[in-house]
C-alpha cells in the first residue's frame, strides 16, 4: 500500500523508542497532560509559578489522615 510520507512502523512505539528530550512543550497540545498521568509527587513548589494558585484552586477540606496539624491564628 502507498503511502504519502513515510511508511508507518510495523510495531507501536514504547516510551523506549523515544529519545530523551525530544517531547518538548511545542509538541505537547493543550491539556493533553493530565493529572491521571503525572506520577505522584512530580509537580513540586518549585515548578509551580509565582501567582499560578489561588483561592479557586485549593480545596478548603482538611484530610488529617492520622498526622497532627498545627495552626497559626492570625489576628
Amino acid at each position: 500500500m502507498p503511502y504519502l510520507g513515510r511508511t508507518p512502523t510495523s510495531v507501536p512505539l514504547s516510551a523506549g523508542d523515544i529519545s530523551d528530550g525530544i517531547i518538548t512543550t511545542a509538541k505537547v497540545a493543550d491539556l493533553n497532560i493530565t493529572t491521571a498521568k503525572l506520577a505522584a509527587g512530580a509537580v513540586s513548589n518549585a515548578k509551580i509559578a509565582a501567582d499560578t494558585i489561588n483561592s479557586a484552586n485549593v480545596d478548603s477540606t482538611i484530610s488529617t489522615t492520622g498526622k497532627s496539624i498545627a495552626f497559626t491564628l492570625v489576628l
